[in-house]
C-alpha cells in the first residue's frame, strides 16, 4: 500500500513539507524541511531536513481527530482500517502525530509532526488507483531524494539497511564439521554448537563456542565426544541458556540397533563451556525408541525443554510413521541449572514424526509450536503452552497440507515480551511456501499468515526479533539450476515484509542442514553448513564446514 501527495503542504514555519506515504513497515514517513516540533520535554526540537516517522494509528500513543470527507471526524484508527482493506480514502488533515527516531526515543516521546498536509489519497495494495499529476509527480519526485538521504525511526535508514549486508567471518569448526545452532547468551553474546566428525572411525564430537557482540569466535570447548552419536542433518544437537548463564546442551546418542533407537543426552556448563557437569537423560522412559528435534526456552525456575518423544510407538516402523496403535508424542520437562528434573509432560498424544520443534518465552509464560497430525494425516502447525494449568493444543495455521509422511520441516518462533513471531512451510495445495504471522499479545491470537516466499521454497526456517520489534527471518529458497539461496527479509510488527535479501549461496541437498539465525546486540548472526564437493565416484557422505556471517542492524 501507498499514499501519494495531490498536493504539498506548508508546515507551520512557512517551509514545505509533505506525508510522503506508507513505507514498506506500514509506517508513514513523513519529510519535512526546516520544521520545528516540540521535544520530549515540550522543548523546541529542530527535525531538519531529515525524515520522521507516522507510526500506524494501532501503535500510536495519540490518535489524533482527521476530518474525512465521509465522517465529519474520523480517527487515524479508522482511516488506518480503510487503507488496510484496500480501499480509497481522501482525507484532510488538521494535525498527525509523529515519534521520533526510534534510537533518540523513548515510549513515552510521541511528539506533534509541525505538518499540515492539505490533501492526500491514501490507497490499499488493492484499491483503486490513484489520481495524477504533473505538479505531484514532481513533488513526489523531489522529496523521494529528500527521503534518500534521510534518516529512519527504525535505529537504521532504510538506505543504510539494504546497504549492509551479511558479511562472513572465520568459523571456529574443524575441517568436517556441520549442523551449527545458535542460542542468545542473555547479554549480547551468542553461543554456538556444531558436530565434527572425527577421523580414522573414532566417532563425533560436540563442540560450542562463544562470540561477543563485534568480535571473533572464542576458542571452542568440547561438550561430549565418541561413538555413541546419532548423527542426523535434521535432528541435530543445540543448546539452552538459563536465566542465570548457566548453559545446557544436547545430543542424540544410539539406544538400540534399530535406526532410529536413540536417546537425547545432556550436560550443563556453568561458565560458559569452560567445565561441563555430568551427562545425563532429557528422556527416562528407557523405550529404544526416537527420541529428540528439541527445543529449549527458559523459565521462571530453569531451563524448559521441548521433544519429540517415540515411546509409544515401539514396534511400529518408523518409514510408515508408527502406523498402528502408538504415535510420536511432543513431550516436556522443565530442569534447575543443577540438572534437576522440576517436572515433566506430554503436550500433545499424536504429531508429525520428525519435524523440528520450536519454544520461547513470552510475557504469558513458555509456548511451543510443531507439526501436528490429524487422524485424517492433516499436518499444519499447531501451538501449545507448556506450563498452563490445563494442556490445550490449538491451530497457528490452517493450511489445511495432507500429506502421507513427515516432511522434515518445522516451524520456527521468536519472542520479546508481548511480541511473538511465528514462521512455517507448508505444501497446501500442492504448492511450496514460506509462511509468517505475528502475535502482539504474547501469543494467543496471531496475525493472519503473509506469504513470504512462495517460489517453490526448501523451507527449513529461522526467525529472531530485534529491538525495534521487526523480525528477521531466513529460510532455504531455491537459486539458479539445483544450488540453493540462504534468503532472510524483515518483518514488521504488523506482518508488513519487505523484499528479501541473499545471506549466502549454498546446496538443497540434506547434507547441507539447516541455516540459523540469532541477534546479538546490534547485529545479526548466521551459521550454516557448506557441503563440500565428494571426490568423483566416491560412495561415502561428502564432507562438510560450518560457516558464520554477521550483518550490522544499526
Amino acid at each position: 500500500m501507498d499514499v501519494q501527495i495531490l498536493n504539498t503542504a506548508r508546515a507551520t514555519t512557512g517551509r514545505v513539507g509533505a506525508l510522503i506515504g506508507w513505507n514498506d513497515e506500514g509506517m508513514a514517513a513523513a519529510i519535512a524541511t526546516g520544521c520545528v516540533a516540540a521535544g520530549p520535554e515540550g522543548a523546541p526540537t529542530t527535525v531538519g531536513d531529515g525524515a520522521a516517522v507516522l507510526e500506524p494509528p494501532s501503535l500510536m500513543q495519540h490518535a489524533p481527530p482527521i476530518e474525512g470527507s465521509s465522517d465529519a471526524q474520523q480517527s487515524s484508527a479508522a482511516i488506518w482500517a480503510q487503507v488496510r482493506q484496500g480501499h480509497s480514502v481522501t482525507t484532510r488533515l488538521s494535525t498527525i502525530t509523529a515519534t521520533r527516531p526510534r534510537q533518540n526515543r523513548r515510549s513515552a516521546e510521541v511528539t506533534p509532526l509541525c505538518i499540515t498536509p492539505r490533501q492526500i489519497v491514501a490507497t490499499g495494495s488493492g484499491g483503486p488507483g490513484m489520481r495524477e499529476n504533473q505538479s505531484m509527480r514532481s513533488s513526489f519526485a523531489a522529496l523521494v531524494m529528500v527521503l534518500l538521504f534521510s534518516g529512519s525511526a527504525r535505529g537504521a535508514s532504510p538506505q543504510a539497511r539494504e546497504a549492509a549486508q551479511p558479511k562472513e567471518i572465520e568459523a571456529p569448526g574443524a575441517a568436517d564439521s556441520a549442523f551449527p545452532q545458535l542460542a542468545a547468551d542473555g547479554r549480547g553474546g551468542v553461543f554456538m554448537t556444531w558436530i565434527e566428525t572425527l577421523k580414522d572411525g573414532a566417532g563425533h564430537r560436540l563442540r560450542m563456542a562463544h562470540r561477543k557482540e563485534g568480535g571473533s569466535w572464542d576458542e571452542p570447548s568440547t561438550v561430549h565426544e565418541g561413538r555413541d552419536f546419532w548423527r542426523n542433518w535434521a535432528d541435530f544437537p543445540g543448546l539452552g541458556v538459563f536465566a542465570d548463564g548457566s548453559v545446557m546442551a544436547h545430543w542424540l546418542a544410539r539406544s538400540g540397533e534399530a535406526t532410529y533407537d536413540y536417546n537425547i543426552k545432556a550436560r550443563i556448563s556453568k561458565d560458559a563451556g569452560r567445565t561441563w557437569g555430568e551427562t545425563f537423560l532429557v528422556n527416562t522412559d528407557g523405550t529404544k525408541a526416537e527420541h529428540g528435534f528439541v527445543s529449549f526456552a527458559p523459565t521462571d525456575k530453569g531451563l524448559g525443554v521441548a521433544w519429540l518423544d517415540g515411546r509409544e510407538t515401539k514396534g511400529m516402523s518408523h518409514d510408515d510413521e508408527h502406523a498402528g496403535s502408538g504415535a510420536m508424542t511432543l513431550r516436556f520437562a522443565e530442569f534447575s541449572s543443577d540438572g534437576g528434573r522440576i517436572r515433566e509432560a506430554r503436550l500433545d498424544a499424536k504429531v508429525c514424526d520428525c519435524c523440528q520443534t520450536a519454544m520461547v518465552t513470552t510475557s504469558k509464560g513458555l509456548l511451543a509450536a510443531y507439526r501436528d497430525r490429524s487422524d485424517l494425516e492433516i499436518r499444519d502447525i499447531s501451538l501449545v503452552r507448556p506450563l498452563a494449568d490445563k494442556i490445550a493444543p490449538r491451530g497457528l495455521s490452517k493450511d489445511g497440507w495432507k500429506i502421507q509422511a513427515c516432511p522434515v520441516n518445522g516451524p520456527a518462533l521468536a519472542a520479546a515480551g508481548d511480541a511473538v513471531t511465528a514462521v512455517w512451510f507448508t505444501m497446501a495445495g500442492g504448492k511450496a511456501r514460506v509462511k509468517a504471522a505475528v502475535s502482539r499479545d504474547g501469543g494467543d491470537r496471531f496475525s493472519s499468515p503473509v506469504e513470504i516466499d512462495g517460489a517453490e521454497p526448501i523451507g527449513r526456517v529461522d526467525v529472531a526479533i530485534l529491538r525495534s520489534g521487526e523480525s528477521l527471518l531466513t529460510w532455504l529458497g531455491r537459486g539458479a539450476g539445483d544450488t540453493g539461496e540462504i534468503k532472510a527479509a524483515f518483518l514488521d510488527r504488523n506482518a508488513g515484509f519487505k523484499p528479501p535479501f541473499l545471506v549466502a549461496r549454498t546446496s538443497t541437498a540434506r547434507a547441507s542442514g539447516f541455516p540459523r539465525l540469532e541477534i546479538s546486540g546490534d547485529e545479526a548472526v548466521f551459521a550454516w553448513t557448506e557441503v563440500l564437493p565428494s571426490p568423483e565416484g566416491s560412495t561415502t557422505p561428502p564432507a562438510s564446514r560450518i560457516r558464520t556471517a554477521v550483518m550490522s542492524l544499526k
